[in-house]
C-alpha cells in the first residue's frame, strides 16, 4: 500500500504535467502515469472506482481515433470521482487541497479539449 509521502509524490508530478502543458493545446498525460496510478488505486476499497475509469481513459488515449468528446467526458467523470474521494480522505496533511486541484485541472483539461479542434 502507497503511503501519505509516495502519494502526495505521485500527485505533485501529476500536477507538475498539468502546468507544463502549453495553454492552447492540452496535453494528456502518458501511459506510465495512468499505470502508476491505476496500481495505487487498485490497493484501495474506495478507490477502484476510479482506477476503472482511468483504464478506460488510458484505452482512450491509445486508441487511434481518441474523440475530443468522449476524452472531456472521461477527464469530467475522473475530476468528479476525484473530487468525491477528497471528501472521504480525512484531514491528513494537505491531501484533500491536492486532490481537490487534481479534480480542477482534469475539468480544466477536459475543458480545452471540448475548445480544441479534433
Amino acid at each position: 500500500m502507497i503511503n501519505h509521502e509516495e502519494s502526495t509524490e505521485l500527485l505533485d508530478q501529476t500536477m507538475s504535467l498539468f502546468r507544463s502543458t502549453d495553454p492552447e493545446l492540452p496535453q494528456l498525460p502518458d501511459s506510465t502515469v495512468i499505470d502508476q496510478w491505476i496500481a495505487v488505486l487498485r490497493e484501495g476499497s474506495n478507490t477502484s472506482d476510479i482506477a476503472q475509469s482511468l483504464g478506460t481513459l488510458k484505452q482512450t488515449i491509445e486508441s487511434e481515433k481518441a474523440d475530443h468528446g468522449a476524452l472531456e467526458t472521461l477527464l469530467n467523470k475522473l475530476a468528479d470521482q476525484v473530487t468525491q474521494l477528497s471528501t472521504s480522505v480525512g484531514s491528513e496533511g494537505d491531501m484533500v487541497t491536492r486532490l481537490q486541484g487534481l479534480a480542477a485541472a482534469l475539468h480544466t483539461l477536459a475543458g480545452k479539449l471540448s475548445n480544441t479542434p479534433t
